[in-house]
């Protein structure tokens, strides 16, 4: 409507810190203070009613095996343990395509548009992530694997989580719940699908 957009375009214009955490050439929409680079979603969990093949966690990583074209891309305060986790996937994408895919690793504010990203951190070190950092719901020992279209988002509550969701990315042939959802949420007795 155009009172949306109106808002939408108020919200371009207003926030001009938008711009320390958000590419220009990757998103021109804030809210918060954070990009938007993607649908809004509802209570930090976007999914489809229906996990198909083609749209589970497991089926994008197999893609991703198949695809040099990803980048690993890293908050541009992240912590070292962010950097460990960026190498964990990055080894394990190339053991499992034969040494053909070599990811590379790239900061936020480096990202353009059109990118194939996958995005490591927690929402509050990470700015392209489309999760709210304020308002994270998940405690210490819990981590976020999930897709953003045809991204991958692994967010941890602390840097220890995001690297242990990073090791099950790696591996995650090892992990069939993978292919059940677009969202799996880590914890310390398991994966789920929130």
């Amino acid at each position: 409507s155009l009172n949306h957009w109106n808002g939408v375009l108020k919200e371009i214009i207003g926030i001009k810190s938008c711009s320390n955490y958000c590419n220009e050439r990757y998103a021109s929409l804030c809210e918060n203070n954070r990009c938007i680079l993607t649908n809004k979603i509802e209570n930090n969990i976007e999914r489809e009613e229906e996990i198909t093949e083609e749209n589970n966690i497991y089926e994008l990583l197999d893609k991703i095996v198949k695809d040099n074209n990803y980048i690993l891309v890293l908050g541009d305060e992240a912590p070292a343990t962010d950097t460990l986790a960026a190498t964990d996937i990055a080894a394990g994408i190339q053991s499992y395509s034969k040494g053909n895919v070599q990811l590379k690793a790239q900061l936020a504010s480096e990202i353009i548009i059109g990118d194939k990203i996958i995005l490591i951190g927690h929402p509050c070190k990470n700015s392209l992530m489309n999760l709210s950092c304020e308002n994270w719901p998940y405690k210490e020992g819990e981590a976020l694997i999930k897709l953003d279209n045809n991204n991958l988002i692994i967010a941890g509550t602390t840097s220890d989580d995001t690297r242990k969701a990073a090791k099950i990315v790696a591996k995650y042939k090892d992990y069939l719940d993978l292919k059940k959802s677009n969202v799996i949420l880590m914890t310390e007795s398991g994966l789920e699908i929130p």
